[in-house]
């Protein structure tokens, strides 16, 4: 009865007060759970740190040498293990924590953060120390059928987002590495490579995503340190980190929000697929752990689908924490954020099965004493009601997307994220006090676990204010007077393009809408059902295949893509160059853009007549980035240049129990009938 809580409904904590019943109702674990808050306080992930720099031997064709002003950064070696951790995960719905089981790196359930450097030659040697697996469930690779997942602890690595070479061991996602194997992967960062977030994850086809639903990923940050006025003697490139400055001249505060969907289950029997539930307050059934039993993740069959992560009753949770706290909550504990503190949040979304719809808010009536104790699933609805709902939507400027920095920056009041998803936002708190940090109900078209009813508003975390200075008026201006200030060289034209939005001295893509188009391509992502025979997950009607590359652009060349998805919404995702949004249209072949660029979708009213917008795709015209989300039956029309690199990848859905069940196909980029580069193709296939 008075087992230890971590979740406490604190109307149930009045009502025990009211009875005199303090011990019977936990409130005695509550109080102690509150001297242990600083295990909920947000810290970034570890960095990973170098085994030893050193000078890459040799010279290798792919290393892109920086003049000698951009390279102060040597060359270096990390040592990354895959293996299992086992640690606890608090559970909203029956308090406590449940322990876990799960796939790991370096034996965490946050990876650590890698940073990396333009010009930088980078190598990260692998260590599968997993177990070894049994033939039924890995068979051999003659033995595999390519749209049924396996080899669970089979994997490789990817470099999300990174723009280096998919061949060799590099970016080469057609690697496999089994338990026991270790493997030396090599990424030379280019030149003009952008500064920006990025993250890798594991990317072995048929594992995808039972290692990422695992925990399996990290932030991958590329560092800029390439000014204004170097420009000339960097190619013309100019990163928007050099500008982010303090009022002291200092770097702003940074927090990477690294948001994680893991998918464990317990099982009623170890050797069965069906998950064991209980039966929650209020009704509903959920996935439950017994205790001394371990959740795992470990069946496609139950844990990947449309409805499972609701089934689930599990979290989104921020860099490894469950409602983690933000700033200082008892004095010495937790860094302090003050009021018109500038912070640089860069959020990657790094689950696989819920879209996170982010929205900061003034909350009201929260004793930060109280606060300590995470709010549970039952009482969430009601502590949102009476707690979230001031109106004050806290405002983010973003000024990247997907580790790209735009060339329009953008004002958000709510920062709709699918799996995948990069965001870069300036924060400024403008007030003293504690504020929400919301997963917002939206639409279901909007996201990729539609089910029955709206989906939930959810707590993710709660920011504490305290001292600093209030900010007076709008808070984009704010910050970007703020920037403008804290550097007093900064060129008057640059100044004004600020506060413009316009960060075309900083954005590291050239516009596509005037180059010639070598051909258009068509992608469609299906989902069909054959009478007698398991669902396909289907690319232009077909699963995946790995001995075959379905097309063969030109290095060099600049094409069309017209993405769609027949059944369901689904996530482009394609590897090595970014795409340029041209156009969006809706289910009935419409351009959302009119032609000076606003949003028709914000114009829409639903069935009772108050207006429903769904402002994702909104600012996306023109933007540079390499995921989108595509509605059912939407068309996206997107333009990318093969640039640099010739060879072997992937495109997929990022719906990875999708990936790992054939929604994907592979692409290889040839040299051009100039290039003298000779065309070998990739003998690295292991499935």
């Amino acid at each position: 009865m008075c087992a230890k809580p971590v979740f406490i409904n604190l109307m149930s904590v009045r009502s025990c007060l009211a009875l005199g019943l303090l011990s019977i109702c936990g409130v005695a674990s509550a109080l102690a759970q509150q001297q242990d808050m600083t295990s909920r306080l947000f810290r970034n992930p570890a960095e990973l740190q170098p085994v030893t720099p050193q000078k890459a031997p040799g010279q290798s064709l792919l290393v892109l040498r920086a003049p000698s002003a951009l390279a102060p950064q040597q060359d270096v070696t990390y040592d990354l293990n895959v293996n299992y951790t086992d640690t606890k995960i608090a559970n909203p719905y029956f308090g406590g924590e449940d322990l876990v089981h799960l796939r790991s790196y370096n034996g965490s359930l946050i990876a650590p953060s890698i940073s990396l450097y333009p010009s930088q030659s980078v190598r990260i040697r692998l260590h599968n120390q997993l177990p070894v697996e049994d033939t039924t469930d890995c068979p051999s690779p003659e033995g595999r059928v390519h749209s049924v997942p396996n080899c669970l602890s089979t994997t490789n690595l990817h470099f999300h987002g990174l723009h280096v070479s998919p061949t060799g061991n590099s970016d080469n996602v057609l690697l496999e590495h089994p338990p026991g194997q270790n493997f030396e992967y090599e990424v030379n960062v280019p030149v003009d490579h952008p500064a920006g977030t990025f993250w890798y994850h594991s990317h072995r086809h048929g594992s995808t995503a039972a290692q990422v639903s695992s925990g399996m990923v990290g932030a991958l940050i590329v560092k800029g340190k390439r000014t204004l006025d170097d420009r000339p003697q960097n190619g013309g490139i100019a990163d928007i980190d050099t500008i982010l400055k303090n009022s002291g001249g200092g770097d702003l505060k940074e927090n990477v929000l690294l948001l994680q969907q893991i998918a464990y289950a317990c099982f009623d029997d170890p050797n069965s697929d069906t998950i064991t539930t209980k039966l929650a307050s209020g009704g509903k059934s959920v996935w439950y752990c017994p205790p001394g039993k371990s959740g795992e993740v470990k069946y496609y069959s139950t844990q990947f689908g449309p409805g499972s992560w609701r089934s689930s009753g599990h979290y989104t949770m921020i860099t490894g924490k469950m409602q983690p706290q933000f700033g200082e909550w008892k004095p010495g504990e937790g860094e302090a954020i003050r009021a018109g503190e500038i912070q640089r949040w860069r959020i990657i979304h790094a689950g696989v099965r819920d879209t996170v719809a982010l929205q900061i808010i003034k909350a009201t009536d929260v004793d930060p004493a109280l606060a300590a104790v995470p709010v549970g699933a039952l009482e969430q609805s009601n502590w949102v009601d009476q707690h979230c709902k001031s109106g004050e939507v806290v405002q983010t400027w973003e000024f990247a997307l997907d580790g790209l920095t735009r060339k329009r920056a953008t004002a958000k009041m709510i920062n709709i994220l699918q799996p995948a998803y990069r965001s870069d936002v300036l924060i400024a708190f403008p007030s003293e006090g504690v504020f929400c940090v919301l997963d917002q109900s939206v639409q279901q078209s909007s996201v990729v676990n539609p089910g029955p009813g709206q989906k939930d508003t959810r707590l993710l975390a709660l920011v504490r204010v305290t001292g600093g200075t209030p900010v007076q008026g709008d808070l984009k201006t704010y910050i970007v007077n703020s920037l403008i200030a804290a550097d007093p060289t900064m060129p008057g034209t640059i100044a004004q393009q600020l506060r413009d939005d316009d960060l075309t001295a900083f954005a590291p893509n050239t516009d596509l809408s005037q180059q010639p188009i070598a051909r258009t391509r068509d992608v469609s992502f299906n989902i069909s059902f054959p009478v007698g025979a398991p669902l396909r997950f289907e690319v232009n009607g077909a699963l995946y295949d790995p001995s075959r590359v379905d097309f063969k652009p030109v290095l060099g060349t600049t094409e069309d893509w017209n993405v769609t998805s027949t059944l369901a919404a689904h996530i482009f995702h394609i590897h090595v160059n970014p795409f340029q949004i041209m156009d969006i249209k809706d289910a009935k072949g419409a351009s959302i853009f009119t032609a000076d660029g606003r949003c028709t979708e914000l114009d829409l009213k639903d069935k009772q007549g108050n207006p429903a917008p769904d402002p994702q795709y909104c600012d996306l015209k023109n933007v540079f980035r390499d995921t989108i989300f595509v509605k059912q039956n939407y068309h996206i029309l997107l333009r990318t240049t093969y640039a640099r690199y010739i060879g072997e990848y992937v495109l997929h859905c990022h719906i990875l129990d999708h990936e790992d069940q054939g929604m994907m196909l592979n692409v290889e980029v040839v040299p051009n009938a100039a290039s003298s580069v000779a065309v070998t193709r990739a003998a690295t296939h292991a499935h």
